[in-house]
């Protein structure tokens, strides 16, 4: 997604938080924050635990996002506007 998207194309590409959610998962190296470990449960990306140490953290630890109270759609509008 290079550039400036349309209105229509950015409610086409992130109509929720879950794909929004999705779109930074496919953009980090999902590993352990604790062990390093590739072995996750990421069935929900809110909530991924580790298989090997059992630690559980989100997709936005680590990221600009994690503590925000302003939503994933609303930061991506205005990134990618």
């Amino acid at each position: 997604m290079e550039g400036t998207m349309k209105l229509n194309e950015f409610n086409n590409a992130f109509q929720t938080e879950q794909q929004c959610l999705a779109y930074i998962a496919n953009l980090k190296e999902n590993k352990c924050i604790r062990c390093s470990s590739f072995n996750l449960n990421t069935s929900d990306l809110k909530r991924i635990r580790c298989l090997k140490c059992n630690q559980t953290f989100s997709i936005l630890t680590g990221t600009i996002f994690s503590r925000s109270q302003t939503s994933l759609r609303s930061w991506f509008y205005l990134i990618f506007r």
